[in-house]
């Protein structure tokens, strides 16, 4: 029997991109999916930020308007990622929810609870490209905003600390 080595080769090689595209499009839904939530970060900060009363406030809103930042900047990666490996965007959002009583405690509460699901998340999604060549840009920038979001958690913490 003759087997034809060229028809083994092209076969493999469609394998091979197959997987590469299926690993691309799981990649794009996961950036997808940190990207949803971040787009809730920051609209909780906008929507709520100017909310705060208080003695602390002022200062606790200058602090967030920092957050604030971050989570713009944590968009702007995750949206030139999703761009570069051919996905698009998502232009969905999240519901933001209405944070009831509406008191400086309950804001923050609800923000903890968001970091901690990126924190989560971000980690999840670090341990999902490990191991992958291809994607270690990507693998060192979700850590750079896993750090930020695990800085967001500790100041949360601090606030939200009883005296």
């Amino acid at each position: 029997m003759h087997i034809n080595q060229s028809r083994i080769e092209k076969f493999f090689a469609t394998v091979k991109a197959q997987e590469e595209t299926k690993k691309k499009e799981d990649v794009v839904a996961c950036l997808n999916d940190l990207l949803l939530d971040e787009y809730l970060q920051r609209d909780l900060y906008e929507s709520y930020a100017y909310l705060l009363f208080g003695p602390e406030a002022i200062a606790v809103q200058e602090h967030l308007q920092g957050h604030l930042d971050d989570e713009m900047d944590h968009i702007k990666i995750l949206q030139r990622y999703i761009v570069t490996l051919g996905g698009l965007p998502t232009l969905d959002r999240k519901p933001i929810t209405v944070i009831e009583p509406l008191e400086f405690y309950a804001i923050l509460e609800k923000d903890l609870e968001l970091e901690h699901t990126a924190v989560s998340k971000y980690s999840k999604a670090i341990a999902d490209l490990e191991g992958s060549t291809e994607f270690t840009a990507l693998k060192i920038d979700l850590e750079n905003i896993l750090a930020q979001e695990m800085e967001h958690v500790h100041d949360l913490v601090l606030w939200l600390k009883p005296y």
